[in-house]
């Protein structure tokens, strides 16, 4: 596990071993099981606020600010920026530190690409496994939305829910943790395309009719609506991106 340069002095369970086979004690073991528990839970939390809007794309994430917020040391906090980095939420400049990703009109085009051709991998996958009543509750959900008396949130989490059910049936854990890497980093502006004029009754009719045509159990069928699904989610995002480049711009003059 390597450590940067904030003077924190760590204790490394890795390097607490038993002599002969190299194994960890179970004290370090158990250490060490906390240490990426916290690790964790701190990367998941700093995702989310992302998600969430609470830190917008270009703000700078200061270590020592992150610790105090989430009640933690900066030693996890820094474990967790370096996760993020990897996931392509964060980004690190030399003497400058982490920020916020931004998202670029090329990197939505590149993340749908891969979502688009990843997704309908599962769905050959998952589409004669997920059992009818699961599809029949989303069913439900879906209907019971409407533009006019539900929040956004509501329909963020039944997206969530119709293409995290795809992704669990596929039962493919590294497919499952590449299509979620990808949504990440671009749900701030997904989640700002909710709020374009029409969006959201689109968004309902199109995970309608994805759900009808896997309780039909019909693959070229899904295909079609899942691909009509994505684009559009691609062009409303990029339409979501632009404005708010526009608001941006606007506000640096």
């Amino acid at each position: 596990m390597p450590t940067h340069d904030s003077g924190d002095i760590v204790y490394n369970p890795y390097l607490s071993r038993r002599e002969g086979d190299g194994a960890l004690d179970d004290q370090s073991a158990g250490l060490l099981r906390h240490f990426d528990d916290v690790c964790n839970g701190v990367d998941r939390r700093i995702a989310a606020a992302i998600g969430d809007g609470e830190f917008t794309p270009g703000t700078p994430l200061v270590q020592q600010a992150l610790a105090e917020r989430f009640g933690v040391s900066r030693i996890p906090i820094r474990e967790a920026l370096r996760k993020l980095e990897g996931d392509g939420l964060v980004v690190y400049f030399p003497r400058r530190g982490h920020f916020v990703a931004t998202v670029s009109p090329i990197d939505i085009d590149e993340i749908f690409y891969l979502r688009e051709n990843l997704e309908l991998a599962a769905v050959r996958l998952a589409y004669e496994r997920i059992p009818l009543s699961e599809l029949q509750s989303l069913d439900e959900l879906l209907n019971d939305l409407s533009p006019e008396h539900s929040p956004r949130e509501a329909l963020l989490e039944a997206d969530e829910r119709v293409h995290d059910l795809i992704a669990e049936y596929a039962a493919n854990s590294r497919l499952r943790r590449t299509l979620q890497q990808l949504k990440d980093q671009i749900q701030f502006t997904r989640r700002s395309a909710t709020l374009l004029p029409g969006r959201f009754e689109e968004s309902l009719r199109e995970h309608r009719e994805i759900i009808l045509a896997l309780e039909l159990r019909d693959l070229p069928l899904i295909e079609a609506r899942l691909r009509v699904h994505l684009h559009a989610g691609r062009e409303a995002t990029q339409r979501a991106c632009s404005s708010m480049s526009t608001e941006l711009d606007r506000g640096d003059r």
